[in-house]
């Protein structure tokens, strides 16, 4: 293949129009394109801040193109002819024209909505799997979010910093009353302990140890504990002996009347 050396004086025949349409190209130097003192190997100045100013690469079959330039922002802007600008990283990062760019199969995308800055990341099929707001909010499968911590099943921790279980009927199937003999033999099942975690010694806790819980308020997985299953048990014991007591106390009432007669 021809090779064309250009010394400094070639830089100056390149000036004044004069091109070669095959070969190499070798520099001795510094190339400038439209300055006559170019600060690098290769320097670019732009006549204006808007595409078709700077760096434009073409596919082989001349149906993709990309340009790199500075923009009026003072930003640099990278434009595609295509949908996708996509940086070589193993073919797993792209960058849209959406906002949005995918890394490893998820994308992500980082942006504004109503003053507030956000960063989302949606799985393959567009669906949101965790999202970040400049309120120091986070999403679990949900993006504007309104609570520091918030899930897609809409449990969330509040901004006082309780935590919140979604319990919306709409959320719920098979609802049927739990029975005050089988709340009462659970609460008899139930054995408090005191315990510190493994991972926190100095730490001291009240609690139940879920491998030995009765199987109403267990989970599946014998590992874990929802609190609000014990409440409902308590409760559903509280009233049955509630009503107890008032039957005992309307019976004492009669008592005392027939005694002061």
């Amino acid at each position: 293949m021809k090779k064309i050396i250009v010394s400094a004086v070639a830089v100056v025949l390149l000036s004044f129009g004069i091109a070669y349409s095959q070969g190499d190209l070798i520099v001795n130097g510094d190339l400038g394109i439209g300055t006559a003192a170019p600060a690098a190997r290769l320097d670019l100045k732009q006549t204006s801040d808007a595409a078709g100013e700077g760096i434009r690469l073409t596919n082989a079959a001349g149906d993709t193109s990309v340009e790199l330039f500075i923009s009026s922002n003072k930003g640099v802007a990278l434009v595609a002819s295509s949908n996708v600008i996509q940086f070589a990283f193993n073919n797993d990062f792209k960058l849209r024209p959406d906002d949005k760019f995918i890394f490893g199969g998820d994308e992500y995308s980082f942006g504004s909505s109503s003053g507030k800055l956000f960063i989302n990341l949606w799985d393959e099929f567009g669906e949101t799997i965790m999202s970040f707001d400049s309120n120091k909010n986070v999403g679990f499968g949900i993006d504007n979010t309104i609570y520091p911590l918030e899930m897609a099943s809409g449990a969330h921790v509040t901004a006082g910093g309780v935590w919140t279980n979604a319990s919306s009927r709409q959320l719920k199937e098979n609802i049927t009353i739990f029975s005050s003999d089988r709340a009462l033999e659970t609460l008899k099942g139930l054995i408090p302990v005191e315990y510190n975690y493994t991972s926190e010694s100095e730490e001291k806790y009240l609690g139940f140890i879920a491998e030995d819980v009765p199987a109403a308020v267990a989970m599946n997985d014998r590992k874990s504990l929802s609190p609000m299953d014990i409440v409902a048990v308590l409760t559903s014991v509280v009233k049955e002996q509630q009503g107890t007591i008032n039957k005992l106390s309307e019976k004492l009432e009669r008592l005392e009347k027939q005694l002061n007669h």
